[in-house]
């Protein structure tokens, strides 16, 4: 028994002294979630052959980190294991050592067998990692052709690659793990660590985190590069350091990702620049469309060469839709550039903004459609031919239009002349007409109160110096007007310019960043409920150029006074007249009520309260509807308020983050109206409140108001 405790004895500690973890990262966030998905897959396992699986996934997504979580979670419990980083001109090493291990777990000398010709049943867990090129895959078949033959029952071999390729079906890998995303909560605690030193980030700084956020799309490598670049450092230091990320790179991401576009072979990698210069056309295009227009425009093999991008993680595709790495298009469109010569601020789609007034765009549309359908791309590119002609036409016919934009235009055209085929002319026609759009956007049916209150508006931007960027805030409770001032068309003539029409943050911003610095602009951020919503789209004012005017509608004034606007509007309500006016143009049509229903329209109005949104919704309700259906719909709404207008309105009380806060609004709206301020707050700080700063922010909310004497009021329908 005592030769047997030794025994035992010794092997434990000879098992302590191999037990070293490897190092994941300093801070693995994320990491836990995907290796239990590895797991999942490993325990799906029912067979006693060797499982083989695939880590694959773009550079700097986390590939090693996962693997070295897993081995260290896994490796323990096998006969032999073995983590090889790099296999880069070491694989036939690499065998020599793993043969080496594998013999002498089973007192084999290495001198009397041969790897191929041992029958060893050793349990194996070799992970390979970061496998990079097609070359070295084919090396690895060499050592993993025969291995579930030679390696024991529950071998487990992992592969870290960016590469899918056809080697892999010779492999038969079990399972291919492609590393999912970071989502956003992920990519703000690891973001944290980087620039905070700790897993929440810093409150003032919320905007501009989620702008690098943003700009890193959600990739670990450049959150962690980022986050590090900004440690230390103030808001205008972070600001700064931003703005040069966008045309300098952090080099060490950048060098990377570089190295991933150069792995592939010229005739891809050209095709990969040129989705990336042209990813306005090309992402979220249909991947059998961008074989076609590619096919057209001469790459003979596209729907090859596409399956090679997407094998070496360059690019992706989502229900057939071509996506692509926002860091990775950067650096495709910067390399694209640089091979062609083109300024950054001519990119092709810009080429044309300046044109406006429905008889211009009327025959310069025609004058494009007539020259792109029957164009060969050479004369497009050299305008030479039909189309020279049809250009220099143009060139002549509107001299005062392009002046000064001649020799960007010729450039861009040489560009756009790589592309051919019908599909890709018809989109630069309907690309053209939509930006050339000057359409104004629709106010309301019936603008009453709106032209004093825009004259109001246009009064301030007047009265604003034009060497620097203008920031106004229109700010009022739902349906008072906001977004009604802001559309109205007599703002349009503050500035004579292109309007473009942002739908989302992710869009807008990506035609804010590559226009925002050369044009004079009206931007108007309509109904903004969050900070970081007017930190993607005006972040910074270095964004803009002179004489530019940002306008921000919200419910919120903190909102407003985060963002230090130069400027407050506070909507004005209706007067009497104007309210009864609105009113009447909903329930009868006209501007003022027929004779018969005039004190029920009265009794209506004082119910509204002045609110536009109410005045509007009801009087819509009640139009045509008799005396009686009058009176019942009163008696109604004095019990149940109008669905359309309590959703709207119900939505500043649901936009409240604290419960502590509605729980105020609550008391305020029971018990507290037209009492004095300070002894509301008094009551409701005994009651386990924090009173002051709960009121301020209903107040900044329109939620409740405070008059000249300090007493509390709040609009009859909230």
């Amino acid at each position: 028994n005592e030769s047997k405790v030794i025994e035992d004895i010794v092997a434990h500690v000879t098992s302590l002294l191999d037990s070293t973890d490897l190092f994941v990262a300093e801070h693995p966030v994320g990491v836990n979630s995907r290796v239990q998905d590895l797991i999942q897959l490993i325990n799906n396992h029912k067979s006693d052959d060797a499982l083989v699986i695939a880590i694959w996934g773009m550079a700097g997504i986390g590939k090693t980190t996962i693997a070295k979580a897993l081995y260290n979670q896994l490796s323990r419990n096998f006969d032999v294991r073995k983590f090889v980083p790099n296999i880069k001109g070491r694989l036939n090493d690499i065998i020599w050592h793993l043969h080496k291990d594998l013999l002498s777990v089973h007192g084999i000398s290495v001198k009397t067998s041969l790897m191929r010709d041992s029958h060893c049943i050793s349990k194996v867990f070799l992970v390979i990692d970061n496998v990079r090129t097609d070359l070295e895959l084919l090396e690895i078949l060499s050592l993993t052709r025969n291995i579930r033959e030679f390696f024991g029952p529950g071998t487990i071999v992992i592969i870290t690659t960016r590469v899918n390729t056809d080697p892999f079906s010779h492999i038969k890998f079990n399972n291919i793990y492609r590393v999912k995303e970071m989502d956003y909560n992920e990519c703000v605690e690891l973001f944290s660590w980087s620039a905070f030193k700790k897993p929440t980030p810093e409150r003032s700084f919320s905007g501009l985190i989620n702008y690098a956020i943003e700009f890193s799309d959600g990739l670990p490598l450049a959150l962690v590069a980022i986050g590090s670049a900004l440690s230390e450092k103030n808001i205008e230091e972070w600001e700064n350091v931003l703005d040069r990320i966008k045309t300098v790179p952090l080099q060490d991401v950048w060098q990377i990702l570089k190295k991933c576009i150069n792995s592939v072979r010229y005739k891809e990698k050209k095709m990969f620049v040129e989705l990336a210069y042209l990813g306005y056309l090309f992402i979220g295009m249909d991947r059998n469309d961008i074989s076609q227009l590619l096919q057209e425009a001469g790459h003979d093999e596209a729907r090859r060469a596409i399956k090679v991008l997407e094998e070496h993680s360059l690019v992706w595709f989502e229900e057939d839709k071509l996506c692509m790495h926002r860091l990775l298009q950067h650096i495709g469109t910067e390399m694209y550039m640089k091979e062609s010569s083109i300024e950054p601020q001519q990119m092709p789609h810009d080429v044309f903004l300046s044109f406006r007034g429905s008889d211009s765009r009327s025959k310069f549309i025609s004058h494009l459609h007539s020259s792109l359908e029957n164009a060969d791309p050479s004369e497009v590119r050299n305008q030479t031919g039909a189309f020279g002609q049809a250009f220099d036409d143009l060139i002549k016919g509107y001299p005062h239009k392009i002046k000064g934009k001649e020799q960007s235009w010729r450039k861009a055209l040489r560009e756009v002349g790589c592309l051919a085929g019908m599909k890709v002319k018809k989109y630069i026609v309907e690309h053209v007409t939509h930006m050339l759009d000057m359409k104004e956007l629709f106010v309301a049916n019936h603008p009453v109160g709106v032209e004093s209150r825009v004259e109001e508006v246009i009064k301030l931007l007047r009265n604003q110096q034009q060497e620097t960027p203008l920031l106004l805030g229109i700010w009022g409770m739902g349906g008072s007007g906001k977004t009604t001032i802001a559309k109205a068309q007599r703002l349009s003539a503050v500035y004579k310019t292109t309007k473009i029409k942002i739908d989302n943050t992710d869009s807008g911003k990506s035609i804010l960043e590559k226009r925002l610095g050369q044009k004079k602009i009206l931007l108007v951020l309509d109904d903004v409920d969050k900070l970081e919503q007017i930190y993607s789209l005006a972040a910074s004012r270095k964004w803009f150029c002179p004489g530019s005017t940002i306008i921000i509608t919200t419910r919120d004034e903190h909102l407003l006074r985060c963002l230090k606007i130069d400027k407050l509007y506070g909507i004005k309500v209706l007067n009497e007249k104007e309210s009864m006016e609105l009113f009447s143009w909903h329930a009868f049509k006209e501007p003022s009520p027929k004779k018969e229903f005039a004190l029920l329209a009265n009794e209506v109005v004082s119910y509204c309260e002045r609110l536009p949104l109410a005045l509007e919704v009801i009087g819509s309700h009640l139009f045509t509807r008799e005396v009686y259906e009058w009176k019942d719909v009163l008696k109604k709404l004095k019990t149940i308020p109008n669905n359309d207008v309590h959703k709207k309105l119900k939505i500043s009380f649901d936009g409240l983050s604290d419960d502590r806060d509605r729980e105020i609004f609550l008391d305020v709206a029971f018990f507290f109206i037209g009492m004095d301020k300070n002894d509301v707050v008094d009551i409701l700080n005994g009651c386990g409140h924090s009173a002051e700063i709960g009121i301020n922010i209903l107040m900044e909310r329109c939620l409740i108001t405070v008059d000249t004497k300090r007493k509390l009021g709040m609009h009859g329908l909230l």
